[in-house]
């Protein structure tokens, strides 16, 4: 499910996947809550987020994976977490009130940095 953080690109992702990015399987299911970047500028609005990875987990008070492939213009930073892959119906409120916070946590965060992000700012200091 997509939420929408006030700028064209950028969007918060509530996942619920049975593949496992951090197992690489399909044996165990994950909850993702992400920042997705997406289109021309997305690269370079990652490589300015990612410059401020240090200051950005300290006030999320939480460890992001940063992951971009290099033949897309997609990137993503997000919190992970293994659930059970029966999917036990009785854990889903729970489930739920993970993404809530830990969507709550990214767009507290990251929605003002975002409105100031110029992705010119990044060609110039990629090319220094």
């Amino acid at each position: 499910m997509t939420h929408s953080v006030g700028r064209t690109g950028f969007q918060l992702n509530s996942v619920y996947a049975s593949w496992n990015s951090t197992l690489r399987s399909y044996s165990a299911w994950e909850l993702r809550a992400e920042l997705y970047l997406k289109g021309p500028n997305a690269k370079a609005h990652f490589g300015l987020l990612q410059q401020d990875s240090e200051a950005i987990e300290q006030e999320l008070d939480g460890e992001l994976t940063w992951y971009t492939k290099e033949d897309t213009n997609n990137c993503r930073m997000y919190f992970q977490a293994n659930v059970d892959a029966e999917l036990d119906r009785e854990q889903w409120p729970e489930h739920c009130k993970w993404l809530k916070d830990n969507l709550e946590r990214l767009r507290d965060v990251f929605s003002a940095r975002i409105q100031k992000l110029d992705a010119d700012d990044w060609v110039l200091e990629s090319a220094e």
